[in-house]
């Protein structure tokens, strides 16, 4: 009979075991990673253990597309493909996600086998790419007829226009939207310089508003003594030339004409004696 129940035992037993044998072991991973775009992401994970131990297996697997993206072994590289193993022989266990891409996005179930047991841990990567700006204006016969903001980045965000830090002028603005062949957006918006631009003078700020921060990341100024000022200037300083050098050229030629009387009248005289 003893044998019988030790026999029957034997099941459970082997199902504790295993668990028995992670008590002796934890994982710990930062459980969100912001990652930023072409640059190196770290996935950090430490292990702790009660137990002397030896790494027999890592493997980083892509949930909802269930690739393994990265399975490490004693007998293979610490580097595969953009994925590589910091510190093989260590209780650092990071991985770095080199030349990070937008089709990085996405959460990861870390899979850690060692010889005193396994634990998974679960990871959320987001890639970003912050957005880089420029604004410009856009002259037509020297006038400045619209304020272009153009800017380029990853996740989609909302561009604004402001006068002064303080009056919102966004609902004048036309924007476009364009995808890049890399996934980033590239978001252009335009203010056109009517009504209340033509007769404001101050700084004008385009800001890129973060839906998932709820912030402004990124702004650029222009600044303005009056927006088309430009041709008012540029016409009036050329009256005050013309107004200065017509008179100077007539004064000249009259000169001319008068030397070049009295050199003939000379030659005349001359001629007669």
């Amino acid at each position: 009979m003893a044998s019988y129940h030790t026999i029957s035992l034997l099941p459970v037993i082997f199902y504790i075991l295993p668990s028995f044998a992670d008590c002796f072991l934890d994982l710990f991973c930062n459980s969100s990673v912001t990652g930023i775009f072409n640059k190196d992401t770290k996935l950090l994970c430490a292990l702790t253990s009660q137990e002397e131990w030896n790494l027999t297996d890592i493997v980083l697997v892509k949930q909802g597309e269930n690739v393994k993206v990265f399975n490490f072994k004693k007998s293979v590289n610490e580097v595969q493909g953009r994925i590589k193993l910091l510190h093989p022989a260590s209780q650092d266990i990071s991985l770095v996600i080199q030349n990070t891409q937008l089709s990085d996005n996405g959460i990861y179930q870390y899979q850690l086998q060692t010889t005193v047991g396994h634990k998974n841990a679960d990871i959320n990567l987001k890639v970003k790419a912050p957005y880089n700006m420029t604004v410009f204006p856009n002259i037509v016969s020297s006038r400045i007829v619209s304020v272009t903001c153009e800017a380029t980045g990853y996740p989609l965000g909302q561009m604004h226009w402001f006068l002064n830090t303080k009056t919102n002028l966004t609902s004048n603005t036309n924007t476009s939207i364009e995808e890049t062949p890399q996934g980033l957006y590239k978001i252009s918006n335009t203010l056109p310089t009517k009504e209340k631009i033509e007769t404001s003078e101050g700084v004008y700020t385009c800001a890129m508003w973060s839906i998932e921060d709820s912030k402004y990341e990124v702004k650029e100024n222009i600044s303005f003594s009056h927006p088309n000022s430009t041709s008012t200037e540029i016409s009036g300083k050329e009256r005050k030339k013309a107004f200065v050098i017509v008179p100077v050229i007539m004064a000249l030629l009259f000169v001319a004409l008068v030397i070049s009387a009295v050199l003939q009248f000379r030659r005349r005289s001359h001629q007669v004696h």
